[in-house]
């Protein structure tokens, strides 16, 4: 995994999150009571496993970047 292929997973997930609000708006309209906790309650049933993969791989890289960068110190 490198930089660009986390930014591509971003970019996507991105794309998957305003096709998914489209179709909870289509679904459900935007005039409804708690209408942002409902689309971030359905957003998180949809994109949590990506979201999860996608930060985990953000910080092990980060912590790896870290640890070349205090070595060549």
């Amino acid at each position: 995994m490198n930089w660009r292929e986390n930014d591509l997973k971003v970019v996507e997930m991105r794309e998957k999150i305003i096709e998914l609000t489209e179709e909870f708006n289509t679904k459900k309209g935007t005039d409804i009571e708690n209408y942002h906790q409902k689309l971030n309650n359905f957003l998180n049933r949809r994109l949590k496993k990506m979201s999860d993969l996608i930060l985990v791989e953000h910080l092990f890289m980060s912590i790896t970047s870290i640890k070349v960068t205090s070595r060549n110190i």
